[in-house]
């Protein structure tokens, strides 16, 4: 039983780490990855494993928090809250947004991504975390020179600007996608500008992209 993974599923997780004939039999199984070296898995900061019974083990997962990659040379580079790079793969994580616009020389797997401004991980940080708390589908999460921030949600371009704090907008745009979703606009190509959001705001127009 695996508990805790998001980055891979039940049977993909079991298969990187059943790598040895005697891992069919449980014991031996939990003996081998409870006291032997830990087999490193990409996303993967540490698993516990636990023998519920003499042929059930329970597999705890605890994963890297990976808060944005950056596409560079066809391979997506994930870095996590402090701005280090975790791994490099052709592999795209959907629940992993893009992040476009950040200046950098160089980047090295392993090593801190050297960006413009280390405040920008603050805010993608905390740009990710409301994006899985209000279960908003970002794909990509563009910088502008400014620090502008602009999101893309399938067809859906959204203008955010640049705010001190993006929890109160994200709140309204959970709204506002959930409104499109349900009526004619689900599907077409919009534009919905709240660069000067402001709590109680009543009215966010999705136009049509290019009006």
């Amino acid at each position: 039983t695996v508990i805790g993974s998001q980055y891979y599923t039940e049977q993909e997780l079991v298969d990187r780490i059943t790598d040895s004939p005697l891992d069919s039999n449980t014991l031996l199984f939990y003996l081998r990855h409870r006291f032997g070296e830990q087999k490193k898995i990409p996303y993967i900061e540490q698993i516990d494993y636990v023998m519920t019974d003499t042929h059930t083990m329970e597999v705890q997962v605890y994963e890297k928090i990976l808060v944005g990659c950056v596409k560079v040379m066809g391979q997506y580079m994930y870095f996590d809250k402090d701005g280090y790079i975790t791994d490099s793969t052709k592999d795209r994580l959907e629940q992993v947004p893009r992040i476009i616009g950040l200046e950098f020389d160089r980047i090295l797997l392993y090593e801190k991504l050297d960006i413009q401004k280390d405040s920008l991980y603050d805010t993608i940080l905390d740009l990710t975390k409301l994006i899985l708390h209000y279960k908003l589908p970002v794909d990509t999460i563009e910088f502008s020179t400014y620090d502008e921030v602009t999101l893309y949600i399938n067809n859906i371009k959204v203008l955010l600007g640049k705010h001190a704090m993006y929890d109160e907008a994200l709140s309204a745009l959970k709204g506002v996608f959930e409104e499109i979703q349900k009526d004619d606009l689900a599907g077409k190509e919009l534009t919905i500008d709240m660069r000067k959001y402001e709590a109680g705001t009543e009215v966010i127009v999705a136009k049509p992209r290019g009006e």
